[in-house]
C-alpha cells in the first residue's frame, strides 16, 4: 500500500461527471453490498458507464452570451471548469436546470456589455475516456484559442472565473501571458479581475479529505480501469508545480503597479463533500476538500459560501444568495476594468508629458477591428501596393486610392488596415462613404468606440464630437481612418446641417498621428481630398499575370503551362479583380474545370453592356462597357448556379442588391435568413459578412449586377416593394439604436417609386418612422421633411389609417414649432442653397456616369431621368428645356431597349409631355400625352388611375391654351373615371377637381370655382397639413378667385400668409414663392392705381397644373 502514500495527499476535486449539483444530504443511504471489494468495483464500472463522452465540438472557447451588436462588447468573461467535468452540465444547477452564465436574468443581465465564454477541455482522469493533462498544457491551449478569438480586440478587458482546477488554469494563463507577451500580446495587461471558486491554491491538507480520497483512489485502482493521475499530483499539498505556480503568481501581482493590478477574490466552501460519488461509492463519510487556508490567497478578498465543493459553481436563480455574493464581486471587477486598461492605452505619450491646460480629458476607445471584412485568403499584391501606401502615408497624412469599380480598392484598404493594426496596435476607424447616411452611421459607431455619450446629440453634434476627440487626442496613439467608397464629387452636407457651407469633408480629422486612406472611383475627387498633391494618390493598377492567375485559380501555381492558360483566360475575362474572383467561385461551386467554365462564358447570351460598348462615344467608355459585360456574364453564371440550388437565398440577394447601400445590418434579416441563406450567399461570393458578423456587405460590383438583372427580368418593382415592406415592418423610430443601423437602408428604399397601393402605404409609414427618429435626435428639419413626405404619400396612396395621418400631422406640428422657436438661422436661405446643391449633385452624378460607363448605360439613363425630374420640379425659368432634352434621351433609350409600345416608353412620353407643356410647346405636348395614354391603356387598361392622371394633365394643358370646351370634356371624363376607381377625395381626383375649379374661374363662374377650391383646400389641409407646398398652391389659387369675386381684403391676407410660409419653407427663389409674390404685387398695384375700380387683377398663365405628377 506504500505506493499510494503520495496519493493520500491529493485533494479530491470534481472527479467524474458533475452529478453532485446540490449540497448532498448529511446521511446518504448505503448501497454497498456485503463484499466491499466486489461491490465497489461494480459501482465504479456502473458509474463509468454513465459518464458521457465529451465531443470534439464541445472543446475550446464557447460564447454563451454577447450583445446583439458586437461593437458594444466592453469586456470578455471566461469561465473555466475543473477536472472530471462534463461541459454541458458543469455550470448548470441540477434542480432548476439554470446556467447562470447564460441565463438572461443572471450574469448577462449584470454585465449586458460582456462577451461571456466558457473554456472547455477534456478532464476525465479515470475510465475509458481518461486523458493525460498538465496545468501548463491546458493553460497554453486556452491562451492560443483566446489570442485568436481576440485578434481584432487584443486589449479588451478580461475577467476570469475558475472553479477548482479551472482557477489554477486561469492563474497559469496570467503568468504565461505575462512572461511571453510577444506570443500572447495584450492578454496579461488586460486582466481586470479573477474570481476563484473553491480553487486549491495550497493543495489538500491531511486533515481535509486526504484519507477519504485515498480510499477512492484505491477503489478505482482495484477496479482495473484506466487512470491518468498527473493532474491530481499537480494539485496535491506541497506539490512543487503547484507551490511554484502560486508563488510566481503572487510575485507578479506584487510587482504590478496598483493602478494596473487585477482584482482577485476567492470563495471557499463551508460544507463537506461526498467524495465517494466520484466513483459511484456511497458509503464514505463526507469530508471538506478546499478549506479556507487552501482556497484563499494572502492579501486578497475572500468569502465563504454555505455550499459543498461540487455546488460552488452552480446557482438556482438571480435570487440565490450565493449567486448574489459572486455577482457582487464580478461587477466590482467590471468596474475596475477600464481603470486597468487605461494606462497601457496611453503609453505612447512620452514620460513627463503634460496635457495642455484646459484640454478635454482623453477618452480611451473600445478596440476596433482592423476592417469591416476579413482579409482575403488570396490577396493580389499588385506590385506591392501595400508598401506604396505605407510609404506615402509616412510623407502625408492623406492618401487616396482611385480606380474602376470592382478592381479591389476596398480589399486593398482592408489589407492595409490589418497590417497597420498588427504593426502598431493602433486604432482603426472604418467609414462607409457610399451615402451621407452611411457616413454618418460610421461616425456614430466611432463615437461609441470612443465612449462619447451621444444620447442627447443630433447627427451634426456627433460628427463634431468625433472630429474634436480625434483631433485633440493627446495620447500619441496611432490612428488610421479608412473612408471607403467616396464617389460623390460634390461637397455633401450632414443631415440637418446648421450651415450650408458645412461639408462632411470638414469632419475628417486633421492631426499628426492620424492617417487617412480614402478609396474612390474618381481621380478628380482623389486629388481634391489630398489637396492637389499628386504624390499622395495611387491608381489601383490592373492585376498583373501572377496576380491574375492567383485570382482566377484561387491559389498559386508553379506549373508554367497552367499559369499561362490561367493568365490567358483571365485576360479574356477582362482582367478585373472582381470578375476573376467571380470566375474562381463558380469553378469551385460548380466543380468544373477552367476550360469548361470559359466555354460557358463564351456561349452566354450577349449582355446589354456589350451593346452599350458599341454605343460608347469614347475608347474609355467602350472599354468600361466591355469590362462590365464580362463581369455581368461571370456574375450571371454564378447567380444562376445559386438560384438553381438555393432559390430562397437567391431571392434574398436580389432584395439586398436592390438597395444602394454598402452594408446591411443583421436587424434587416430574419433569423433563419442569417443562419441558412446568408452562409449560402457568402459561399457563392455574393456577399461578405463583417469581421464582427453584425453587418453584411454587398460590393458595388454585385449590387450593379443585381440591379441590371432586376431590370432585364422585369422584377425591379416587385423586389423594391418587398424591400419597402421589410423596412416598414422593422424600422421603428422610437428604437433609436436599431433604427440608426437601419437608417441607410430605409433612406435607400424611400427613393423607390412604388406603384401598388400597399407599397405606397408602406412608404408613407416608413417616412413617418424616419421622421420620428430624426425628431428624437433633434434633427427637426429632416424630421419635418419626412413628415411632409409621409403626408404626401398618404395623400397619393390609398386612404390610410386616420390614426397614422393624425400622428404624422401632430409630429410635423411639433417639429415645426421647435424650428420656429429656435431662430438663429436663415432657414429659407439654407433651403434655397440646399435645393441648388441637390441640383448640382444630380447634374454631377449624371456627368460622372456618362464618363464612367457611357451615355447609354442603364445607370446613366436612370441618373438622367432623376435629374430631369428635379429640373422640372425645382428649375427656374428656361430650365424645362433642359428637362425636355433629358427626357428625349431617356425615351430614346426606352424605345431602343424595350420597344416603342413598352410601358416605360409610355411613361417617359408622359414626362416629356409635361416638359414640353412647361416650355409652351403645346402641339407636341398634346401628341405626347395622347400617345402615352394610348400605350399605357394597352398595358393598364383605359380606366386605370395612371391613364386617368395623364388625361387630367392633358385637360390642364387645354385650360392653359384656352380650349375650354375640350378641357371641360376631358376634365369631366377624368373625374367620372377617378370617382369610380379612386373616390372624390383621392389625391389624384383632387388634382383634377382643382383644375376643374380653375376652368370654372376662367368661365367667370367664380362662386362655383371658389366652392370647389374651398373643398379641395380643406381636404388637403386635413391630409397634408397647412404648410405643405400643394396646400399652399391651393390657397393661392383660392385667394385669386376671391379677388375676382371682389373680396380684395381676404385675398391680400391669404396671399401674405402663403408667401410668408413659402419663403420660410421653400426659399425666396422657388417658383411657387415667385408666383405668389407676383400675385401679391399685382394685387397691391391694382389697389393703389385703380383705387376701388372693379377691374380684375391679372391671373397669371402657367398656374393651372401645379400638382402634375412627374414619373421617373
Amino acid at each position: 500500500m506504500l505506493q499510494f502514500h503520495q496519493v493520500f495527499q491529493i485533494p479530491p476535486i470534481q472527479y467524474g461527471k458533475m452529478e453532485s449539483n446540490q449540497p448532498t444530504p448529511s446521511n446518504p443511504p448505503s448501497t454497498s453490498p456485503a463484499n466491499p471489494q466486489v461491490s465497489q468495483s461494480e459501482a465504479i464500472k456502473q458509474k463509468l458507464s454513465r459518464n458521457k463522452k465529451i465531443r470534439a465540438d464541445q472543446i475550446g472557447l464557447k460564447v454563451l452570451y454577447q450583445p446583439a451588436d458586437a461593437e458594444d462588447v466592453e469586456v470578455d468573461v471566461v469561465a473555466i471548469h475543473g477536472i472530471g467535468a462534463t461541459p454541458e452540465y458543469t455550470w448548470v444547477d441540477k434542480e432548476s436546470q439554470v446556467n447562470w452564465l447564460r441565463d438572461p436574468t443572471m450574469l448577462p443581465a449584470a454585465l449586458p456589455h460582456a462577451r461571456i465564454m466558457t473554456y472547455n477541455y477534456e478532464s476525465y482522469w479515470f475510465g475509458d475516456n481518461a486523458i493525460r493533462q498538465t496545468l501548463s498544457g491546458v493553460a497554453e491551449k486556452l491562451l492560443l484559442a483566446f489570442h485568436e478569438q481576440r485578434a481584432e480586440s487584443p486589449h479588451r478587458p478580461i475577467i476570469f472565473i475558475g472553479h477548482c482546477f479551472g482557477g489554477l488554469v486561469a492563474l497559469q494563463c496570467y503568468m504565461t501571458a505575462q512572461i511571453h507577451k510577444g506570443t500572447y500580446p495584450g492578454i496579461s495587461d488586460s486582466v481586470a479581475g479573477m474570481a476563484f471558486l473553491g480553487t486549491p491554491f495550497h493543495g489538500i491538507h491531511s486533515d481535509s479529505g486526504m484519507a477519504t480520497m485515498g480510499e477512492v483512489y484505491i477503489a478505482i485502482a482495484k477496479s482495473e480501469v484506466q487512470m491518468q493521475d498527473n493532474v491530481l499530483n499537480t494539485i496535491a499539498q506541497d506539490n512543487d508545480i503547484l507551490v511554484n505556480a502560486v508563488s510566481e503568481f503572487s510575485r507578479l501581482l506584487g510587482n504590478t503597479p496598483k493602478h494596473a493590478k487585477p482584482r482577485i477574490f476567492c470563495f471557499f466552501e463551508q460544507k463537506a463533500s461526498h467524495l465517494g460519488r466520484i466513483a459511484g461509492i456511497s458509503d464514505l463519510k463526507p469530508k471538506f476538500l478546499v478549506t479556507e487556508s487552501s482556497g484563499t490567497l494572502l492579501e486578497h478578498g475572500k468569502e465563504a459560501l454555505p455550499l459543498d465543493h461540487f455546488a460552488m459553481n452552480k446557482f438556482t436563480s438571480k435570487e440565490d444568495n450565493n449567486y448574489i455574493s459572486v455577482r457582487r464581486q464580478i461587477i466590482e471587477m467590471h468596474k475596475n476594468a477600464l481603470a486597468i486598461i487605461e494606462p497601457q492605452r496611453s503609453t505612447a505619450s512620452p514620460s513627463g508629458t503634460q496635457r495642455p491646460p484646459g484640454s478635454p480629458p482623453t477618452t480611451y476607445p473600445m478596440q476596433s477591428r482592423a476592417g469591416p471584412i476579413l482579409k482575403e485568403g488570396n490577396f493580389a499584391t499588385r506590385d506591392n501596393i501595400i508598401n506604396s501606401i505605407e510609404k506615402k502615408l509616412l510623407k502625408s497624412p492623406y492618401v487616396a486610392l482611385y480606380g474602376d469599380s470592382g478592381n479591389g480598392k476596398t480589399h486593398i484598404a482592408v489589407e492595409y488596415a490589418h497590417k497597420f493594426f498588427q504593426d502598431t496596435h493602433g486604432q482603426v476607424h472604418w467609414v462607409n462613404a457610399g451615402s451621407v447616411a452611411e457616413f454618418e452611421l460610421s461616425y456614430k459607431r466611432i463615437a461609441d468606440a470612443l465612449r462619447i455619450n451621444r444620447d442627447k446629440m443630433n447627427t451634426e453634434d456627433v460628427l463634431e464630437a468625433v472630429y474634436e476627440n480625434l483631433t485633440q487626442d493627446s495620447s500619441g496613439r496611432p490612428w488610421l481612418m479608412v473612408i471607403d467608397g467616396w464617389d460623390n464629387e460634390t461637397r455633401p452636407s450632414p443631415t440637418g446641417a446648421s450651415s450650408p457651407e458645412k461639408s462632411l469633408v470638414d469632419y475628417i480629422p486633421k492631426t499628426g498621428h492620424l492617417q487617412v486612406l480614402v478609396t474612390t472611383r474618381s481621380k478628380t475627387l482623389a486629388m481634391r481630398i489630398v489637396n492637389r498633391n499628386s504624390g499622395s494618390i495611387i491608381k489601383v493598377p490592373e492585376v498583373k499575370d501572377a496576380d491574375a492567375a492567383l485570382l482566377f485559380l484561387g491559389k498559386t501555381t508553379t506549373d508554367p503551362m497552367k499559369k499561362k492558360k490561367a493568365v490567358a483566360r483571365a485576360n479574356e475575362l477582362g482582367g478585373s479583380a472582381g470578375t476573376l474572383v467571380l470566375a474562381q467561385l463558380y469553378q469551385k461551386q460548380a466543380a468544373v474545370a477552367s476550360k469548361e467554365y470559359m466555354e460557358k462564358i463564351r456561349s452566354a447570351a450577349p449582355t446589354r453592356e456589350a451593346e452599350d460598348a458599341k454605343d460608347a462615344k469614347s475608347p474609355k467608355g467602350a472599354k468600361d462597357a466591355n469590362a462590365a459585360s464580362k463581369t455581368m456574364r461571370a456574375w450571371q453564371l454564378l447567380y444562376d448556379l445559386l438560384r438553381e440550388k438555393h432559390q430562397d437565398a437567391a431571392h434574398l440577394l436580389l432584395l439586398m442588391g436592390s438597395m444602394d447601400v454598402q452594408c446591411i445590418p443583421n436587424a434587416f434579416f430574419k433569423r433563419h435568413e442569417l443562419l441558412k441563406h446568408i452562409p449560402k450567399l457568402v459561399g457563392h461570393g455574393m456577399v461578405e459578412p463583417s469581421a464582427d458578423r453584425t453587418v453584411i456587405t454587398v460590393t458595388p460590383v454585385v449590387r450593379g449586377c443585381v440591379q441590371r438583372c432586376l431590370d432585364e427580368d422585369g422584377e425591379r418593382e416587385m423586389v423594391e416593394e418587398h424591400a419597402l415592406s421589410v423596412l416598414s415592418s422593422k424600422f421603428r423610430g422610437d428604437e433609436r439604436r436599431t433604427a440608426e443601423n437601419l437608417l441607410p437602408c430605409a433612406l435607400a428604399v424611400l427613393r423607390f417609386q412604388p406603384e401598388s397601393p400597399s407599397a405606397r402605404l408602406d412608404k408613407a409609414g416608413l417616412h413617418a418612422e424616419v421622421a420620428k427618429l430624426y425628431a428624437r435626435t433633434t434633427q427637426d428639419k429632416s424630421a419635418a421633411k419626412h413628415y411632409e413626405q409621409a403626408l404626401i404619400a398618404y395623400d397619393q396612396g390609398p386612404r390610410g389609417s386616420q390614426k397614422l395621418i393624425e400622428e404624422a400631422k401632430e409630429g410635423l406640428k411639433a417639429v415645426q414649432a421647435r424650428l420656429e422657436s429656435g431662430g438663429g438661422h436663415d432657414k429659407a436661405a439654407i433651403r434655397e442653397m440646399g435645393i441648388m446643391g441637390r441640383g448640382a449633385r444630380k447634374r454631377q452624378e449624371l456627368l460622372d456616369s456618362e464618363e464612367l460607363v457611357g451615355e447609354s448605360h442603364l445607370d446613366t439613363i436612370r441618373k438622367a431621368s432623376e435629374y430631369a425630374m428635379f429640373r422640372l420640379m425645382h428649375g427656374q425659368e428656361g430650365e424645362p428645356k433642359e428637362a425636355a432634352e433629358l427626357y428625349e434621351r431617356v425615351l430614346a433609350w426606352c424605345r431602343r431597349t424595350q420597344g416603342e409600345q413598352s410601358l416605360d416608353a409610355a411613361r417617359n412620353r408622359y414626362n416629356l409631355a409635361l416638359a414640353r407643356e412647361r416650355e409652351g410647346e403645346y402641339e407636341e405636348g398634346e401628341q405626347l400625352y395622347r400617345s402615352a395614354m394610348q400605350t399605357a391603356g394597352l398595358h393598364l387598361g383605359p380606366g386605370s388611375p395612371e391613364v386617368l392622371r395623364m388625361m387630367s394633365s392633358l385637360a390642364s394643358m387645354y385650360c392653359q391654351q384656352g380650349r375650354r370646351e375640350e378641357a371641360e370634356q376631358a376634365l369631366h371624363a377624368t373625374i367620372e373615371g377617378q370617382q369610380k376607381v379612386l373616390g372624390l377625395d383621392h389625391p389624384d381626383t383632387l388634382v383634377t377637381r382643382h383644375n376643374m375649379a380653375l376652368m370654372l374661374r376662367d368661365k367667370d363662374q367664380f362662386e362655383e370655382a371658389a366652392g370647389e377650391l374651398e373643398h379641395v383646400l380643406s381636404v388637403r389641409v386635413e391630409l397634408l397639413g397647412r404648410e405643405n407646398p400643394v396646400t399652399l398652391r391651393t390657397a393661392r389659387d383660392l385667394a385669386m378667385t376671391y379677388a375676382l369675386q371682389g373680396d380684395l381684403g381676404k385675398t391680400e391676407n391669404i396671399l401674405r400668409e402663403t408667401l410668408k410660409i413659402q419663403k420660410r419653407k421653400m426659399g425666396k427663389t422657388h417658383p411657387d414663392t415667385t408666383m405668389t409674390q407676383i400675385n401679391l404685387k399685382e394685387l397691391l398695384a391694382y389697389q393703389k392705381l385703380v383705387q376701388g375700380k372693379q377691374k380684375r387683377p391679372h391671373s397669371p398663365k402657367g398656374d393651372s397644373i401645379p400638382e402634375s405628377t412627374v414619373k421617373s
